[in-house]
């Protein structure tokens, strides 16, 4: 399909073919780590999907102003923006906290697109920066930055990767090998201060689901809100915890931060 078409879906999926090639079984150092990487081909899927039903929840501009989305651009930014845990996954066995795969991204990028090499030869000098800002600044707990392709990134990633939370654990556990077990005190206090959890201080599933409870208020649209609030992610998180018996003292604190 031609990079410049959008399919009758109106969901633009640009080829993953440059890095899904590069690790089919036969390529792959550990041919286990292929349900990993199916796990994140679905998951840039997912932000793809959710980056155009944003765009046309806003109706075609940026909120707040009259300037029209480039929703190809925006849709390639969500297709590249996980392009080193590729290789992150292939390699070890789990996610590295320490590993900056944003970073890494980012800068794969730029190495791609600026060789002769190039898969997206579509693409202008500013819009190879537009990708390069938000493909490394997406993981950032706080982004102070001003590009709304950033902000855009940001939140789709959050609601892909919050939208079904028993796929949520799942990856979880994948990705993090994080086990069962109560919120963490560094957690807690962590959230109690500031409002956010560290991937510094997961260390438990639960610890997980708080952290992923918060990124609600990190979310920069209003249409991002209300996807998330639609989707309802807080309240399913929060049974989720009670399916997995964390203390009441914590569960009652986080449905007063949803109570209207």
């Amino acid at each position: 399909m031609p990079v410049s078409q959008e399919p009758q879906s109106n969901i633009f999926i640009f080829p993953l073919t440059p890095w899904e090639s590069s690790f089919s079984p036969k390529t792959l150092q550990n041919p286990s780590k292929q349900e990993s990487i199916n796990a994140k081909i679905n998951h840039i899927r997912d932000v793809v999907e959710i980056t155009t039903n944003l765009i046309n929840l806003m109706g075609g501009k940026i909120e707040g102003t009259n300037e029209e989305w480039n929703k190809p651009l925006a849709q390639t930014i969500a297709d590249y923006h996980d392009i080193a845990r590729f290789e992150e996954l292939n390699g070890n066995d789990r996610i590295n906290q320490k590993f900056r795969h944003a970073r890494a991204g980012a800068k794969k990028i730029l190495g791609s697109v600026l060789s002769k090499s190039n898969p997206i030869p579509f693409l202008k000098h500013k819009e190879i920066r537009t990708i390069h800002h938000a493909v490394l600044h997406h993981s950032e707990i706080k982004y102070k930055g001003n590009s709304p392709y950033a902000h855009l990134l940001r939140d789709a990633d959050k609601i892909a990767l919050c939208q079904d939370v028993d796929l949520l654990c799942k990856v979880m556990q994948l990705y993090e090998k994080l086990e069962e077990g109560n919120i963490t005190e560094n957690a807690w206090q962590e959230f109690s201060k500031t409002g956010f959890v560290s991937n510094e201080n997961v260390h438990t599933l639960a610890d997980g689901l708080l952290r992923q409870f918060t990124w609600y208020d990190d979310l920069h649209f209003e249409a991002s809100k209300r996807m998330w609030q639609e989707k309802q992610i807080r309240q399913k998180i929060i049974e989720k915890m009670k399916e997995k018996d964390v203390g009441s003292e914590y569960l009652k604190k986080l449905e007063e931060k949803i109570t209207p």
